[in-house]
């Protein structure tokens, strides 16, 4: 009886053995498969566009100027002027802008766009004078600073680039139903190196490291003569007002053709380099289309394009046979107009002087 149960526990034994053995047998995988998913760490744009324009409040006189055109300031000792002398005033200004309590000078405190950014920037920046001012047609806006035979009581205004290498200088005058001058440039773009990648509130972002010099910058300012020729009696009551406007976009591949430098002192026997930009994109010109200056008898004359002038590697040379013409002449300037041959025709005025 005892061995009966030993058996029929073996066999049992056996038989769970078995059962088991063949339970693994069918767990065994002949292939298989799992889920995942992928998660963008992040990603930042490494091209943007950032400037940093100038703040000023509505408050803000930096563009309020003194026409002084008797230079009575200097006469007696700025009389009109509590605690100052005429040694806080520009020695031979007649148009004064306010730099600070002690010092007035014929040209305005600067103002100063920076670009933040990764992309080149294109500033304009425009001074338009106001044509509802009672009595602003007493005064004339000349461009030309010299006041070449002129006896009207008028005035040159112009915006002028502060710290560049050649700055440079738009006068205000007649365009057709307006009066201003216009300033355009480009700011440089940042640096690789000046540029990070960081985290802000758990968001990836590129920026500017904290120590990257902010040095990518364009100034501008205002500055003024008055002519001493004019009758400034009629002129006492007159307060023209000037607005200036400043606005950046992110540049273009298409630029007009241009000249920084508008203002040359001619000397005898001596040819004259003129650095031009022919421009870019679908703007741009390939070449000089003339060169022209109008004679005394206001007849317009064409500079020979073979003995006159040259152009080579983006310089306009006037031939000492030119600059000649006019030191031999009884004027003390001479303008000359660059036209290019882009599509506009772009042309641009440069002033000659003894």
């Amino acid at each position: 009886m005892k061995l009966k149960k030993l058996l029929v526990g073996a066999l049992s034994a056996a038989l769970i053995f078995s059962s088991a053995s063949f339970a693994f047998a069918a767990a065994d995988p002949t292939s298989g498969e799992l889920g995942g998913q992928g998660n963008v760490e992040g990603a930042v744009k490494t091209d943007f566009f950032k400037v940093e324009l100038p703040t000023v409040a509505n408050t803000d006189t930096t563009y309020n100027f003194i026409l002084d055109p008797q230079e009575l300031i200097k006469a007696t000792d700025a009389a009109n002027y509590t605690g100052l002398t005429k040694a806080n005033f520009e020695d031979g200004a007649t148009v004064f802008f306010k730099n600070s309590d002690s010092k007035y000078s014929s040209k305005s405190n600067a103002l100063t766009a920076t670009n933040l950014g990764s992309v080149d920037a294109d500033i304009t920046v425009e001074a338009t004078l106001s044509d509802t001012v009672s009595g602003a047609e007493a005064i004339k806006f000349n461009s030309d600073s010299t006041f070449e035979g002129d006896t009207d009581t008028s005035m040159y205004l112009a915006m002028t680039e502060v710290s560049a290498t050649e700055p440079a200088e738009s006068a205000v005058e007649k365009e057709g139903d307006t009066t201003k001058a216009t300033l355009t440039s480009k700011i440089d773009k940042n640096p690789v190196s000046s540029f990070e990648k960081a985290v802000e509130n758990g968001e990836y972002v590129y920026k500017l490291k904290s120590d990257a010099p902010k040095d990518k910058t364009y100034s501008f300012a205002m500055t003024g003569k008055c002519n001493p020729a004019g009758d400034w009696t009629k002129a006492k009551t007159v307060q023209p007002k000037v607005l200036v406007t400043w606005e950046v976009a992110e540049a273009t591949n298409d630029k007009a053709p241009s000249i920084a430098t508008t203002a040359y002192t001619a000397t005898a026997n001596t040819p004259l380099e003129i650095t031009v930009d022919l421009g870019a994109g679908s703007k741009a010109a390939t070449g000089i289309e003339s060169v022209t200056y109008l004679n005394k008898a206001g007849e317009a004359k064409t500079v020979d394009a073979t003995t006159g002038y040259t152009y080579a590697n983006s310089k306009v040379t006037l031939t000492a046979a030119t600059i000649d013409t006019f030191v031999g002449s009884s004027n003390t300037t001479r303008t000359y107009k660059i036209t290019f041959n882009d599509t506009a025709k772009t042309a641009v005025d440069i002033v000659l002087s003894k």
